[in-house]
């Protein structure tokens, strides 16, 4: 005798022989779901065999209620039936989430939140297991971040193995994150953690990939004859680096007077090599998308200049829209020294202790070019980043604040735009 439509259990999409394939999906459709016969679909092929299946049947109360809470239900049961075939033996890993809801929780919670997180996961089950460990423990700073690097690279010889063992820490990595950011409450403090963990862990990879690809250079060149460093630039420069974000870079390098000719295309070479290795596809994915067009003359220029020949073009040539660019100049990996001396010579380019009126005018057009170009979005009103109101507009209003009163305040300078905007509203 099937039981009445209202009276199945969560038991009974397992273990019933007797429920039909319409009341099974009415059920799931009750826990949330949309297609309940797509889902029931999916959980009967993962209950094929029988073993499993009982297993399935203890779990199936705490799963559908873990299930029903999550973003896209659908989307977690697909996800959910991919994993558990992914784990040997079945039943045992069903029995593990039985016995500890809270492995459960996170595995569902990332599944039905973002595919792409999903994908990190079924492709990488043994995260599971270590992020039940890491998940409420203290996030990762900069330097267990450069420790782990180090970690990574000295475990393996090739170039081609550690970068391939870099990617997969910041797939891991980033999937920690995340599910920090899953778990925790949209506030002021969880998006700055956010944002400030994917940045050091940026960091802490560039620096990791220069030193293989200063390493390599030096093994066929000889030692490199001055110092070389990488200035991190819009989002990465300003610690707001999301998950999606390209990293905006500038390479620069330094060399005593009298140094080899070739200096300047041996640091291209490096620049070159830093930039592939960072941004190349292989069967591990990539790091990064790498932007280069910030450095000094865009695209029209070379990949990589000393700093004298940076801090003149900056004083002679340099542009409106560059003056923006450099409020979030950081330096993140090589020679630390260098990175700051370069932050040190562009500033009275960025932050000038006087405006005229002239100058006041081109921030003005500066604006309004940027409201043309947002516009060319189309409909903006429903537009997080660019309409009014939104990401980009917010940005520049803090970005054109500190132009004019960050020359004369140095307290106000700072590439990250909550901090600028606290610090505006605190300066009145």
């Amino acid at each position: 005798m099937p039981p009445e439509p209202n009276a199945v259990t969560p038991r009974d999409i397992f273990l019933s022989a007797h429920l039909s394939k319409e009341a099974a999906a009415g059920f799931l459709e009750r826990c949330g779901l949309r297609d309940g016969a797509a889902a029931d679909e999916h959980l009967q092929q993962l209950a094929e065999d029988l073993t499993p299946r009982l297993a399935l049947g203890n779990l199936a109360g705490l799963l559908f209620d873990t299930l029903s809470t999550t973003p896209d239900p659908d989307a977690a049961v697909v996800g959910f039936c991919r994993y558990v075939a992914t784990r040997t033996p079945q039943a045992g890993f069903i029995g593990n989430l039985h016995a500890d809801p809270r492995m459960l929780e996170i595995l569902t919670q990332i599944l039905g939140t973002s595919p792409f997180l999903s994908e990190i996961l079924i492709r990488n089950p043994e995260y599971l297991h270590w992020l039940r460990r890491e998940l409420d423990g203290a996030p990762p700073d900069r330097a267990a971040y450069d420790e782990e690097v180090d970690r990574r690279l000295d475990a393996t010889q090739s170039v081609e193995n550690q970068v391939n063992a870099l990617k997969r820490l910041h797939r891991r990595e980033m999937l920690r994150v995340a599910a920090r950011d899953v778990f925790g409450m949209l506030n002021r403090e969880t998006l700055t953690t956010t944002t400030t963990q994917l940045s050091d862990l940026a960091d802490a990879l560039v620096d990791g990939v220069l030193r293989l690809a200063v390493a390599e250079h030096t093994a066929r060149y000889g030692p490199l004859p001055g110092r070389f460093a990488v200035i991190g630039m819009g989002k990465l420069g300003g610690v707001d680096l999301n998950y999606s974000s390209d990293i905006d870079l500038i390479y620069l390098y330094d060399v005593p007077a009298g140094a080899a000719g070739d200096a300047h295309h041996r640091y291209q070479r490096l620049g070159r090599r830093l930039t592939t290795l960072l941004s190349e596809h292989t069967d591990e994915g990539y790091l990064y998308r790498v932007d280069m067009r910030l450095r000094p003359m865009g695209g029209r220029g070379n990949l990589v200049y000393s700093l004298q020949q940076s801090a003149q073009y900056y004083e002679s040539l340099g542009e409106t829209f560059e003056r923006f660019a450099l409020l979030k100049a950081r330096p993140i990996a090589g020679d630390r020294a260098l990175g700051e001396k370069f932050v040190e010579l562009v500033a009275p380019f960025v932050y000038r202790k006087y405006l005229d009126h002239a100058a006041i005018e081109e921030l003005g057009r500066y604006k309004a070019r940027a409201d043309r170009e947002h516009a060319r979005h189309g409909d903006l009103d429903r537009n997080v980043k660019e309409g009014r109101g939104g990401i980009r507009e917010i940005e520049l209003f803090a970005q054109v604040f500190l132009l004019l009163y960050g020359g004369d305040q140095p307290a106000l300078r700072t590439g990250h735009t909550l901090t600028a905007l606290e610090q505006l509203g605190s300066h009145g």
